[in-house]
């Protein structure tokens, strides 16, 4: 995913104005701050509602809108390029020449919500573990946002990867573990859109791709101890962890050890 595909900000808004065009990009809206009353004008129609947390709105790309703030507002604001949703919504399934997005206001989605709210963590976690998490997010986000836009029915495609894709995807994670690996990278070998793939992986695998992968660093990290005199901080550039303290951080969590107490078992 490029950077400027799906683009994140938390915000806090003072009481007044706060006008979007709307011209290059679809834009939502996640109220988290105390609840404050505000007036919303777009496509001339007027609307005010009292916003608390967890309230959504989903602007189309091209549309105009205007808030009034009777209050402080604390909002998280997730650009998305349209030719991406667009994307994203064919790998789903929507047919292109009907594809339209209509805007949703009031709108209150649980399964959007914990994937926002991931989102906006995983962006202040550490550097060494958020690019993957945070890439794959993004697509689980978009493709909710084109579930509630466009139809439940339309769904990513949730049979598993076939024998040739999966060996195509493990080839590509063994051969490239020490490096900065993406979902866009693992798709490519697999020859599927990051969307298709993030489904197929984990019906395949049973779990998200960044676990997978993780899980694969932390195997090699061990059998590098065991078996090799590399250094610790060697063994955690090999095995692709970002660093030494990283890889202490996830097999303490994982495995209940460091990797000083494992060498010297």
């Amino acid at each position: 995913m490029r950077g400027d595909a799906f683009v994140v900000r938390r915000l806090e808004m003072p009481a007044g104005v706060f006008e979007s065009d709307g011209r290059f990009e679809h834009g939502v809206t996640l109220h988290v701050g105390a609840p404050v009353r505000a007036t919303c004008t777009r496509e001339g129609k007027t609307r005010r509602a009292l916003y608390t947390p967890g309230d959504f709105e989903f602007i189309p790309s091209g549309q105009h809108g205007r808030w009034v703030d009777e209050g402080a507002a604390e909002i998280i604001t997730f650009k998305i390029r349209p030719d991406f949703l667009r994307r994203i919504a064919e790998d789903m399934g929507a047919k292109s020449s009907t594809l339209v997005f209509p805007s949703l206001s009031g709108l209150r989605d649980e399964q959007l919500l914990r994937i926002a709210m991931a989102v906006d963590a995983n962006l202040r976690a550490p550097e060494d573990e958020r690019d993957l998490v945070v890439e794959a997010l993004g697509l689980a986000f978009c493709a909710r946002i084109v579930t509630l836009c466009l139809g439940a029915e339309l769904e990513a495609r949730a049979e598993g990867l076939s024998l040739c894709r999966q060996r195509a995807v493990e080839e590509c994670i063994a051969g490239n573990l020490g490096e900065k690996l993406l979902l866009a990278d693992l798709a490519r070998a697999a020859n599927l859109s990051p969307t298709t793939l993030k489904a197929q992986f984990r019906q395949t695998y049973g779990v998200p791709v960044h676990q997978h992968l993780m899980q694969r660093r932390l195997d090699e990290a061990v059998r590098l101890i065991r078996e090799t005199d590399l250094s610790l901080e060697d063994v955690s550039l090999e095995a692709g962890f970002a660093h030494q303290s990283h890889m202490t951080r996830i097999m303490r969590k994982k495995l209940g050890i460091t990797p000083g107490e494992l060498r010297n078992q």
